[in-house]
């Protein structure tokens, strides 16, 4: 049975190895991932583009239900 914190990791992992696959020119900065008692997961993730000043974040919050 796989911890918390082991889904969280596999979660950051999946959306690094995606970013550098799809969009190679992002540069991602962080991703905080929370989960609560509802089957809900909150990912924010923080990147720039690289060779020039943009940054930006994305929200997403994710039910379990509808994934």
């Amino acid at each position: 049975e796989q911890t918390e914190q082991d889904l969280i990791d596999l979660l950051d992992n999946a959306i690094r190895n995606a970013a550098d696959l799809y969009f190679p020119r992002i540069s991602i900065k962080n991703i905080q991932i929370t989960g609560n008692d509802f089957n809900q997961v909150k990912i924010v993730i923080f990147f720039s583009i690289r060779g020039s000043n943009l940054t930006d974040t994305i929200n997403l919050q994710l039910n379990g239900q509808n994934i």
